[in-house]
């Protein structure tokens, strides 16, 4: 069976036993591309459209779905199985209240940071903190190692290490194949694995070599700012073997954090633990005597930029939240209005 190739397990069947009616059949969300889907049965891919009104806001890659139809009345995507977990950010219109789930269903995701260009640790950490939330488990890979000496590679990893919370962090380069081995334990039979980052980390070139063919488009980077093109326009899912499944996703040029679970107490565990030890209960961690945090920077054990970024992501939650609350408010008088 085909599915057989993309993850298909007794668990999933079990999942799709709830949402399966007569007269559909199961598939999984391989590629989204403007609204179309390309969705692998188990005979053969299929396109189909997702149904407006799905739960959810719609399907993301590596979904798990119920479809109906066929080559002559068309296809159609009617519904989607539990998910196991969800890369999702904030939509950036300011006036959306719905969020953007990129890839579902994963047990790992890579976040790619190239190693030739300055370390940007408040980004990194952005990045970790979405994938905690969403379920999967995050490996940190500092690509393009061959770009860089060995001292200043083993520099950053260590840099890297510090703020990363315990997760894995790999220096590899997709190019000469060096490091790439380490990264075997993630694409085991049966595993999802997204990869994320900015344009021109090496995201499908990656891809490209754990599959050893040149299956998915590169390009070369701007010399000036070492931004790469986006190659990669779509979300899409790539079979490595055994069940395992890659998904590349489009660059980002932001990330925008979703309504926050636990990732920012993931990442930044070493700041939170000071809280209870500071004198006032309603400590805001300013200027107040006795706070344990200012106490921690001043003696050098808590580095200052780390609580900064860790105040911008709260602050970030705040707002928010207010702003979900206030979209939502002006949403119900609207519909109060029509009756």
């Amino acid at each position: 069976m085909m599915l057989d190739e993309y993850g298909w397990t007794a668990d999933v069947a079990a999942r799709l036993r709830g949402v399966l009616e007569p007269n559909t059949y199961p598939g999984r969300v391989a590629r989204v591309d403007r609204g179309s889907c390309l969705v692998v049965t188990d005979r053969r891919p299929v396109d189909a459209a997702a149904a407006t009104a799905l739960e959810g806001g719609g399907v993301a890659v590596g979904d798990w779905v119920a479809v109906r139809g066929d080559d002559r009345s068309g296809r159609l995507i009617v519904a989607t199985a539990e998910r196991t977990s969800a890369i999702v950010r904030r939509d950036p219109s300011p006036s959306n209240n719905r969020d953007q789930v990129l890839a579902a269903n994963l047990d790992h995701a890579f976040i790619l940071y190239r190693l030739d260009r300055k370390l940007r640790m408040a980004v990194l950490e952005r990045y970790m903190v979405l994938i905690w939330d969403s379920g999967a488990q995050p490996v940190v890979v500092l690509s393009k190692a061959d770009l860089v000496d060995a001292s200043a590679r083993e520099a950053t990893v260590r840099d890297v290490e510090r703020a990363a919370a315990g997760v894995p962090v790999f220096a590899l380069s997709a190019v000469t194949g060096s490091g790439t081995e380490e990264l075997t334990r993630f694409t085991q039979p049966g595993s999802s694995v997204a990869l994320v980052g900015e344009s021109g980390v090496g995201k499908s070139t990656l891809v490209n070599h754990i599959l050893g063919v040149d299956l998915l488009d590169t390009g070369p980077t701007r010399a000036g700012d070492g931004k790469g093109r986006h190659t990669t326009t779509s979300r899409e899912m790539v079979p490595i073997g055994g069940g395992a499944v890659l998904i590349d996703t489009p660059g980002l040029r932001s990330v925008g954090l979703a309504e926050a679970g636990e990732g920012i107490g993931n990442v930044f565990g070493d700041v939170e633990e000071y809280f209870g030890y500071c004198k006032f209960r309603d400590c805001s961690h300013d200027s107040e005597p006795g706070c344990a945090i200012q106490i921690a920077i001043e003696h050098g054990v808590l580095d200052r930029r780390r609580f900064e970024s860790y105040q911008k992501l709260q602050r970030e939650q705040e707002r928010l939240v207010a702003r979900k609350a206030a979209i939502a408010r002006r949403a119900e008088r609207s519909q109060s209005r029509r009756y």
